[in-house]
């Protein structure tokens, strides 16, 4: 269970975005899913979903309420812009190496 109306927003943001992708109307704006997975984190969503579905689940289902004919058309598709959000997600939220001396 989601706790923030911001979350939610963000996740709503970020399917709707797969789905223009899977409906070819436009393309995958990285710049603009970095700054709402920026937003994501910076809302708490570590915090929040601590012991919910992955944030992959969470995209699957809102894509699939968003945009169900192209999700289920193209299912592998819709699976690599899941996971390429998710990866973008995760490469963000990971922590700066200290340089070595």
């Amino acid at each position: 269970m989601l706790r923030t109306p911001e979350i939610s927003a963000i996740l709503d943001r970020l399917a709707e975005i797969c789905c223009q992708a899977l409906m070819r109307s436009e393309t995958f704006d990285t710049e603009h899913v970095d700054a709402l997975l920026e937003s994501l984190s910076t809302n708490g969503w570590d915090r929040h979903n601590e012991g919910q579905q992955p944030l992959s689940k969470h995209l699957e289902e809102r894509i699939q309420q968003h945009c169900a004919e192209p999700a289920v058309h193209r299912g592998a598709e819709n699976d690599a812009l899941v996971q390429r959000v998710v990866q973008q997600y995760n490469e963000l939220n990971r922590p700066a190496r200290k340089p070595a001396n």
